[in-house]
């Protein structure tokens, strides 16, 4: 069970699908009180009812946009899909559940409505009933993802098989300290990654050897650099690649990772970037 639960999971952080899942959210919440009225709804006359709907879907709502949209990026150094696993997102949907069924509670005190018995008690009862049904979704979910990435991985290593001719033309990483400067042929460049105030790039030497340097320049600059390559791709916030010289694609229950030609380590598919990263593939 605990070998399970720190299994890694993708953290939602794409925030045009998060505003869609809140709209969708919202107006499920308020289509199933006006349809069922459950907690009492059907006991109150047509104010008090509109006024008690109109607070649930508002919390619901507000609550959803501050947890889906607004924390996660302002503090996307932590809520990131890096080091992120399931414990972390059952805990993560708990502390939503959490922040609606408290917003619905201080909206019923602030009002004096009495449809429940609302109080500290209901706070914490609803995310902890949440805590099961949660997991399993979670599970299920993660078994969805590992199978869609890897089926999908399979049909972007066929089309990797074809390669694009390269233009032989060589491209300068200039270092801030001007004897740290690296100038690759574009046709050996495998890949460059964020390290902090420096850039780390990979290529292939003459006799096919990975290379591999540090220099002390911003991945922004590099990309800017290789912007005219089409088949140089961004790939993650701290990762730049040549598709060209992909080998394999991996996919799991957290989306894609590629590993270069003559590479050991994997580099990740950011969610935000897999349908570009499929489109140019």
């Amino acid at each position: 069970m605990f070998k399970f639960l720190k299994r890694s999971y993708p953290f939602n952080d794409d925030l045009k699908h998060n505003t869609k899942t809140i709209f969708i959210i919202s107006i499920a919440v308020f289509v199933f009180l006006v349809l069922f009225q459950p907690l009492g709804l059907n006991q109150l006359s047509f104010e008090d009812k509109a006024i008690s709907l109109a607070g649930i879907v508002i919390v619901t709502f507000v609550s959803l946009s501050i947890n889906l949209l607004l924390v996660p990026s302002l503090f996307s150094k932590f809520l990131n899909s890096d080091g992120w696993v399931i414990w972390k997102e059952v805990l993560w949907n708990v502390w939503i559940l959490f922040t609606i069924s408290a917003g619905y509670v201080g909206y019923y005190k602030l009002l004096g409505l009495a449809l429940f018995d609302v109080g500290v008690g209901t706070v914490v009862k609803i995310p902890l009933l949440g805590i099961v049904p949660i997991t399993f979704l979670i599970s299920a979910n993660q078994a969805r993802l590992r199978k869609f990435y890897k089926k999908n991985a399979l049909s972007l290593n066929q089309r990797i098989e074809e390669k694009h001719s390269l233009p032989n033309i060589t491209v300068v990483f200039e270092s801030e300290y001007q004897k740290d400067s690296l100038t690759v042929k574009i046709t050996q460049l495998l890949n460059v990654s964020s390290a902090g105030n420096y850039i780390e790039v990979f290529w292939l030497d003459d006799e096919n050897v990975l290379k591999k340097q540090m220099v002390r320049t911003s991945l922004l600059k590099a990309e800017k650099l290789l912007a005219k390559y089409a088949f140089i791709f961004k790939c993650h916030r701290s990762h730049l690649i040549n598709i060209n010289f992909i080998d394999k694609v991996e996919g799991n229950y957290q989306g894609y990772r590629v590993f270069m030609h003559n590479s050991v380590l994997p580099i990740p598919i950011s969610r935000n970037y897999i349908d570009k990263f499929q489109e140019i593939i």
